[in-house]
């Protein structure tokens, strides 16, 4: 009882100050947890891009213009850029030490009205970008060199209700446009993505996608579609400047394509000096309004403590201890910093509400309690660190209050 007469007529004294002090601490906390979700996924994201780190990998970068595109897709041409992605193919076998994939979305497979993503991937490819396995099994190099009657596919988790493992479907290969059958040989774990080689706080999540292997014949077989999308992030291994700008050149010349190769290690750089600045300020403003809500926290109660002395004072020489009120104010500093953080969890839902409900398939996520991982991993982050804060809080006004004198002179 004594503890609930502290919180409510003391601690919670002024309720509009109480408010205020929420309604900021609500402001820092989506501040911060914005800031600790994109954080997450950065590292994230560079530990699944570990293998770029290892070598020398230059990436393709697409700057064809409209009517590059236009002269080979136009009907007179299609044929012709046809036979001229077979001689780019054979170009890059013989020269170049190389990783090539591409991504579409099928207009003839579908999951609950959701559209599901055909990526195909050479085996380069997946050494580059490692896919975990839920159940099954991962493709091995075998199914990089022969084609079969039943390609074997990966598929995405959200998938694996209607496309277990074992199961054997038909449809059309939305690249060449040719019916296809697919083994499913293997389930990726939730939430399985691919970064992106450029804004590394940015995936494509695998969850509604198909993942088939490039095969030595479909390579031999590609067309225009399938290599204009694989220019972009083509990867080529161990060259230096000057070997990428020749396979530009030859791109250009052979193509009429614009094509311009970085390295990996630039694009890490680019996005860095960027992205750490934006970050520090975040975290900037998050320190100055959390130090400020802390300080006005510590003031209205010190304030509402000195409003109370006379009823304290009375209280002491019935029996109150200085420890009744530290738990009481440990207790209430406890609740406020829970109160705050509730709100965050909504905010995370509903923004994952409105992004599994949209029709990118890629940002989509599997879900527990409706939050993905980065997202219960950070508001745990973010409960640490302002329950922390808290009891810092509940320390300084502690310590603030105790140098208020009590004596009889109080009451007189």
């Amino acid at each position: 009882m004594r503890n609930i007469y502290l919180l409510k007529d003391i601690l919670f004294r002024r309720k509009a100050l109480l408010f205020i002090s929420i309604a900021l601490l609500f402001f820092v906390n989506i501040l911060l947890f914005t800031v600790i979700r994109s954080i997450y996924s950065v590292s994230e994201n560079m530990l699944s891009l570990r293998q770029f780190s290892k070598q020398t990998v230059y990436v393709g970068n697409d700057q064809s213009t409209a009517e590059e595109n236009d002269s080979l897709f136009s009907e007179n041409t299609l044929n012709n850029s046809n036979e001229l992605a077979h001689d780019v193919v054979d170009y890059l076998q013989t020269n170049y030490s190389y990783a090539i994939n591409w991504v579409i979305d099928s207009p003839y497979l579908k999951q609950d009205e959701n559209n599901i993503t055909f990526r195909s991937i050479d085996q380069s490819s997946l050494t580059m970008f490692s896919m975990d396995i839920m159940d099954g099994q991962s493709f091995t190099s075998k199914d990089f060199l022969e084609s079969t009657t039943n390609i074997p596919v990966l598929v995405g988790s959200a998938l694996s209700g209607n496309y277990p493992v074992g199961t054997v479907f038909h449809t059309i290969n939305p690249t060449n446009e040719k019916e296809e059958s697919y083994e499913v040989i293997g389930v990726l774990q939730d939430n399985s993505f691919v970064s992106s080689l450029y804004a590394i706080d940015s995936k494509d999540y695998l969850n509604y996608s198909v993942i088939r292997p490039i095969t030595d014949a479909d390579k031999k077989t590609i067309n225009i579609t399938e290599l204009v999308l694989g220019l972009q992030d083509l990867l080529v291994f161990g060259e230096d400047k000057k070997g990428v700008q020749n396979l530009s050149s030859y791109l250009k010349k052979e193509l009429n394509y614009t094509v311009k190769f970085y390295p990996q290690t630039e694009n890490f750089e680019d996005f860095f000096s960027q992205y750490k600045a934006g970050v520090a300020i975040l975290i900037g403003i998050g320190i100055i309004f959390l130090g400020g809500t802390i300080t006005l926290i510590v003031w209205n109660v010190y304030i509402s403590y000195q409003l109370m002395i006379r009823e304290i004072t009375i209280r002491m020489m019935v029996g109150l201890s200085p420890k009744t009120f530290q738990r009481a104010l440990l207790i209430s500093q406890f609740c406020l910093g829970m109160v705050s953080i509730i709100p965050v969890y909504f905010y995370a839902l509903s923004m994952r509400v409105v992004i599994n409900k949209s029709i990118m398939t890629s940002f989509k996520t599997m879900t527990y309690l409706g939050l993905a991982t980065m997202d219960s991993v950070s508001i745990l982050i973010l409960t640490g660190i302002i329950i922390s804060t808290m009891m810092i809080s509940a320390w300084a006004i502690n310590r603030k209050v105790s140098k208020i004198p009590i004596s009889l002179r109080v009451l007189e």
